[in-house]
């Protein structure tokens, strides 16, 4: 494959290691999981919390589940930036 210019295009995997960017450290790994592992329980304690609060009223709790369940889902797609 070539660019207009009629050179050959490198990818990422073609440069040696010592020329790759460096990846992440160790403290923005451990920021992500904390921060990621922190919402995930807040996520699941309001659905515990609904759950208990909410025990005849089925309309406003599935509509508080609904709502958990597209927080989580929108964490998880997060998760992946």
């Amino acid at each position: 494959m070539t660019n207009s210019h009629s050179e050959p295009i490198r990818g990422l995997y073609n440069d040696p290691i010592s020329n790759r960017p460096p990846h992440r450290s160790y403290i923005q790994t451990a920021l992500v999981v904390s921060i990621f592992t922190i919402s995930a329980l807040c996520i699941n304690a309001t659905q515990f919390i609904l759950i208990l609060l909410l025990p005849f009223n089925k309309r406003w709790r599935g509509i508080g589940t609904d709502y958990t369940k597209a927080s989580f889902a929108t964490l998880a797609g997060m998760s992946y930036i």
